[in-house]
């Protein structure tokens, strides 16, 4: 178990989305599905404070071959950061949990994060570190689709803290450009159905 104070950074490769029904909830939740790839530092229990951390190939973004033959990462910031709602182990020793985003910057509501077995940090889990009969079922279903990496080379500059929470500002079109419909407003407009 990790101190009170700390927060597990999980390094997780985005899988897929969909929207999840929660009871007592009056939408749908967005839901986002991570695969764990990179050991973690600390098995997840409920309750413990998680902030994940995207992992992007470096491949992408560069066109070395030596990138190809090696697990090498980017990281960014998806803006994650919440509490562990459930935990399931697999009897292989595979682990899969859910926490809910508490920073609400997106508008994803629910993560769950797939992590590989033969991680030595992590045991299998109890019944009991799923209270929630709708997140057992939905953790049912979730299983690691790849293996563990623990050779890979990560590229993280964001530091060891918890990334502060980041605004994203649009330019408002409106302020010192001309508006296009204002410039156009008396030019006739072609409908050729009443033609």
């Amino acid at each position: 178990m990790k101190p009170d104070d700390s927060v597990l950074r999980v390094y997780g490769r985005w899988r897929e989305q969909y929207l999840v029904a929660i009871p007592g909830r009056p939408s749908w939740t967005l839901t986002h599905v991570y695969d764990a790839p990179i050991p973690l530092s600390a098995p997840p229990g409920v309750g413990d404070m998680v902030q994940i951390i995207a992992l992007s190939p470096a491949y992408y973004r560069a066109m070395y071959p030596y990138l190809y033959q090696h697990h090498t990462y980017d990281v960014y910031d998806p803006q994650l950061v919440g509490r562990v709602l459930g935990v399931r182990g697999e009897p292989d020793g595979g682990v899969v949990f859910a926490m809910e985003d508490e920073r609400r910057v997106s508008t994803v509501g629910l993560v769950i994060i797939a992590v590989p077995p033969a991680s030595d940090a992590l045991g299998p889990s109890t019944e009991s570190e799923c209270p929630r009969r709708w997140l057992r079922e939905l953790l049912s279903k979730e299983r690691s689709r790849g293996g563990l990496e623990t050779d890979a080379i990560l590229l993280d500059d964001l530091g060891s803290e918890v990334t502060p929470i980041r605004v994203l500002r649009y330019p408002d079109p409106t302020n010192g450009y001309p508006n296009s419909w204002e410039k156009h407003r008396d030019r006739p407009v072609w409908r050729p159905w009443l033609e």
